[in-house]
């Protein structure tokens, strides 16, 4: 049931909805003429569509309160005309169009820290910190002699904005500014000062890897371990620049991918690019390095990476098949090699055939290197089907993080009690190292790594006795009759499949039993976006 607040009530900051609108009072006044009637003489901001507006209010007058959720997040790139910002405990990014953004932007770098606001679960406005230290980039000196009292000059921030500021700030100086004014407010200690260079974009990679390694050199200290792993950890370096340390310290994903690539592709993407945030890699020799964050693609500056270079991609297939391809020669079959930490790196090169059948693969010149991630998914739909949970299908596109939404809902189906069974072909759902697992899925999961999916289903449903079996990526007939026999067996199943929308499956017939068998389906159209979920039948029909 809604709160209500009277007009007589009204205080500042105070959220109501009015006519549809969702209103903040700016200021207020009780007005008690000498004849007539009191009123309230208010100023109010639309919270979402912004601009201000001047009205009166009897006191008795009534309207429903807006609860609008405040939450601090982490500025992390722009891309075009969307801004992402990441939640500092799920890691999840939000996108936010440049209206929302602009205000706010001007005193925000990148890993700054804003105040994100949402109503009814959406996201609609960001605000920064009261008070933020930036460097200023561009000012002219003082002229030497000009002492009048308050004299100031214009002065450029790293941000781009431009403010006021005493004639004795230079060029390099970090500055404090009040962001609800955007004034001057005093100088702020100067790192540089103590002797440290002035950082090119290299050198904070670098130094941002430096305590990434003490995460890894340091574990057996509690006191340091602590420190490092916590979230909220920021460091300050070199010209007062912010650094959070985030998924990267503790994730597993990211320490194998030290181990897997080359040195200097490795420092190439650290300067380029948020590794925690990275999808995918992908590796052509000839070619600068292209990697993927959200779906999107990027190159490296080529400026301060060369091209892949032969030896390059060698490394890459050494470590992944610990220098044995022929031990490897299953896997490089099936177009890709599985690595440590469920990632999974995908060839392609000079196919070998005999007698119809593919033998190996050699010459490898093009590499994907798919790396997994972990996250949590807030979805009204999703949160009601795993409550009531019956067979489940996730279609979507590749690259649109299919696996990713089925390692949450396997989490948390296992963690509601079912005892679930997930076959791992390629070690990508759990990631496991050594047969440990390096993603959470669930108190009541049973994890097959490496298996066919095929054996799995024939040898594993009888002596695990599975309430749920959980599988990425079906395909082919054979695998759709094989999850349709586990139905059979009164088995309840999770799974994803390829395909463009819930049109495409149900008109292939290799695919289309998938609908017949699925109660729910749950459709991805961009990465990480739920577009539907979808009741295909009721219960028992």
């Amino acid at each position: 049931m809604a709160d209500f607040v009277n007009a007589g009530d009204f205080r500042k900051g105070i959220t109501f909805e009015m006519e549809g609108k969702v209103y903040t009072i700016v200021d207020f006044l009780h007005v008690k003429p000498g004849k007539g009637a009191a009123f309230v003489r208010t100023k109010l901001r639309n919270v979402i569509e912004g601009g201000t507006v001047e009205m009166t209010f009897n006191p008795t007058a009534k309207f429903p309160t807006a609860h609008i959720e405040r939450k601090t997040m982490t500025y992390s790139y722009s891309d075009g005309n969307l801004y992402y910002f990441m939640d500092q405990d799920t890691y999840d990014l939000i996108p936010l169009n440049e209206e929302a953004v602009t205000e706010a932007l001007q005193f925000v770098t990148e890993n700054g820290e804003v105040t994100v606001s949402f109503y009814n679960g959406s996201p609609f406005s960001v605000e920064a910190p009261n008070f933020v230290e930036l460097e200023i980039t561009h000012c002219e000196p003082g002229v030497k002699g000009n002492t009048t009292q308050g004299a100031t000059k214009p002065a450029t921030l790293e941000t781009g904005y431009t403010l006021q500021v005493p004639l004795f700030i230079n060029e390099c100086d970090v500055i404090s500014i009040d962001t609800r004014t955007g004034l001057y407010m005093s100088r702020a200690d100067k790192l540089s000062d103590r002797s440290y260079p002035k950082p090119s974009r290299n050198t904070c990679g670098c130094f941002f890897f430096l305590f990434y390694k003490c995460r890894v050199w340091n574990e057996s200290d509690g006191a340091t371990a602590a420190f490092l792993s916590n979230r909220r950890v920021c460091t300050r370096f070199f010209c007062g620049r912010y650094i959070r340390m985030r998924a990267i310290i503790a994730c597993t994903g990211d320490t194998m991918l030290e181990q897997l690539l080359p040195q200097s592709i490795y420092n190439c993407l650290l300067a380029n690019a948020q590794l925690d945030l990275i999808s995918e890699i992908r590796l052509r020799i000839g070619r600068p390095v292209c990697y993927a964050l959200n779906g999107v693609y990027r190159f490296v500056d080529e400026r301060e990476c060369h091209a892949v270079t032969t030896q390059e991609l060698d490394h890459v297939v050494a470590m992944a098949t610990r220098n044995s391809l022929y031990a490897c020669n299953d896997w490089l079959v099936e177009g890709y090699l599985p690595y440590e930490g469920g990632i999974r790196v995908g060839i392609a090169g000079q196919g070998v055939v005999k007698n119809g059948a593919l033998t190996t693969v050699k010459s490898i010149a093009y590499i994907c290197i798919r790396i997994p991630r972990a996250a949590t998914y807030r979805n009204g739909a999703l949160d009601r089907l795993i409550e009531h949970f019956d067979n489940t299908v996730i279609v979507s596109r590749p690259g649109l993080g299919k696996t990713t939404l089925l390692r949450d809902c396997i989490r948390r189906i296992s963690d509601d009690g079912y005892q679930t069974l997930v076959l791992d072909e390629r070690g990508e759902l759990s990631g496991s190292v050594d047969g440990a697992c390096a993603f959470d899925l669930g108190k009541c999961s049973d994890v097959c790594v490496g298996v066919p999916k095929l054996i799995a289903y024939r040898t594993l449903i009888r002596t695990m006795r599975p309430d749920v079996v959980a599988t990425d990526e079906v395909f082919g007939g054979a695998e759709v009759d094989a999850l349709a026999d586990c139905v059979r067996c009164g088995v309840k199943l999770i799974a994803t499949v390829h395909a463009n929308d819930l049109q495409a499956l149900s008109s292939d017939p290799g695919y289309r039993r998938m609908t017949e068998f699925k109660r729910y389906a749950i459709v991805l159209k961009g990465v990480g976006y739920i577009a539907a979920v979808t009741e295909l039948h009721a219960c028992g029909r």
